[in-house]
């Protein structure tokens, strides 16, 4: 079947497949193990052999021997797209197969004498934009304790987000990966990291809740602009801004997504 355009009732229902299979992705209901088996059984059939069951707290049991990671719940984002499909064009009937093994398990592993199935995950979180973040404890935390520390969407060492003081000048500017760079200016605070380096002032406002625009020079990133603005409760902090702004109070306008001209400065700051 070619499918060559879809109604608009259709295109309506794509909010609903995404959150009930967002839902089931990151869900962290406890297991119910036997539940779990019984599913396990059923899809692999008789290749899964005399192996033996195993329920491990996380995917910490399996991934430090090395196990083939299989099915589980992270399958749900595919999943959801050919459900679709299979309930508005009854194609990609296979699929259906995944339903139990993603509504059920976890992550599922296996080896030469066991099936290893893990429990879901006791705690997600997540910034505003659904990027997995935690800004003072692990993004995601299982009841054997192995967990992931994450800033915006980045893993990040989890030193630096239970001890914000361990991280040095050298990992903000000098750190192997780019974008772990980024990530220890912004738990620093650009502000503190914009004073050891090279910056220019391109323009300064008379109000400090305006404040000043800077053009800095990051090293092997190049130059960037950030605003430096004193907020309602007395401290400095830095925001990047876009390359195109000249002004400081344009760089604010540009913060609100408004033009100079549309800007209204709050007469409240916080």
């Amino acid at each position: 079947m070619k499918i060559e355009s879809l109604t608009q009732e259709q295109i309506d229902q794509f909010p609903k497949y995404v959150k009930k299979y967002t839902d089931i992705g990151i869900s962290t209901e406890p297991l119910d193990f036997d539940k779990a088996v019984e599913v396990v059984k059923e899809f692999f059939g008789e290749t899964i052999g005399d192996r033996k069951f195993v329920f491990c707290e996380s995917p910490k049991g399996f991934f430090d021997n090395k196990k083939i990671a299989v099915y589980g719940n992270m399958e749900s984002y595919w999943v959801s797209n050919y459900m679709f499909y299979y309930d508005n064009f009854g194609i990609c009937e296979e699929v259906t197969k995944m339903i139990p093994i993603i509504e059920h398990c976890s992550w599922v592993a296996y080896d030469d004498d066991a099936v290893y199935i893990s429990d879901r995950p006791n705690v997600i979180r997540f910034d505003e934009r659904n990027r997995l973040h935690c800004e003072n404890g692990p993004a995601i935390l299982y009841g054997d304790g192995f967990s992931v520390y994450s800033w915006h969407g980045t893993r990040c060492p989890k030193q630096w987000i239970e001890n914000s003081e361990s991280i040095t000048i050298n990992d903000c500017l000098y750190h192997s990966n780019v974008e772990l760079r980024r990530v220890a200016c912004e738990i620093v605070g650009w502000a503190n990291v914009i004073e050891k380096l090279d910056y220019t002032v391109v323009d300064e406002d008379g109000d400090p809740e305006i404040g000043s625009l800077l053009e800095v020079n990051i090293p092997d990133i190049g130059k960037e602009k950030f605003l430096r603005v004193m907020c309602g409760t007395k401290r400095e902090f830095a925001l990047a801004v876009p390359p195109e702004a000249k002004t400081a109070l344009e760089a604010q306008a540009m913060l609100f997504g408004m033009s100079v001209e549309e800007f209204t400065i709050p007469e409240i700051r916080t």
